[in-house]
């Protein structure tokens, strides 16, 4: 019986993973001269997450304050700074916090997660330490995510 309590005990505390502060896992960008109005950025952004391989859970969508709240899940990029001996996270959950006014764009992330999937289980692995914080910020949730969509609202095309 002891054993047994044992065994459940550690399969438990084995699965805990502490995360660096929330203010290491957060990232905000302030785009000062899009050329688009309020309505234009709003609009462009919507369209530009329903093409996208991204998965959005919308929690705020108020075209009127062009804000938009949604909790976003990206997958396929691996950060740096992980272990070899470790399973590279490569889907990335946070907050989005999208705010438009006239002629300039805010874009928030927050509480960024990165999940290792194998088999449909998803297990957190991070970011634990500041080195894979900071790789995931930049590679991931920038690179990926926040500077294509800076593109998609500030080039002129009419293709978006």
């Amino acid at each position: 019986m002891n054993r047994t309590m044992l065994l459940i005990l550690l399969s438990v505390l084995s699965g805990c993973v502490t995360l660096v502060p929330i203010e290491q896992r957060s990232y905000s960008e302030i785009v000062e001269q899009t050329g688009r109005s309020r309505l234009e950025a709003f609009h462009r952004t919507l369209v530009w997450l329903g093409r996208r391989n991204i998965t959005t859970d919308i929690q705020l969508k108020d075209e009127y304050s062009g804000r938009l709240i949604a909790r976003v899940s990206i997958e396929g990029c691996a950060p740096d700074g992980y272990l070899a001996t470790e399973s590279t996270p490569s889907t990335h959950e946070f907050d989005f916090d999208f705010q438009a006014k006239d002629g300039r764009v805010r874009i928030i992330v927050q509480d960024i997660r990165s999940y290792s999937v194998v088999a449909q289980y998803k297990t957190l692995f991070g970011p634990r330490d500041v080195t894979q914080a900071t790789s995931t910020l930049q590679k991931c949730i920038r690179g990926t995510f926040v500077q294509p969509l800076i593109r998609n609202i500030t080039v002129n095309n009419e293709t978006w």
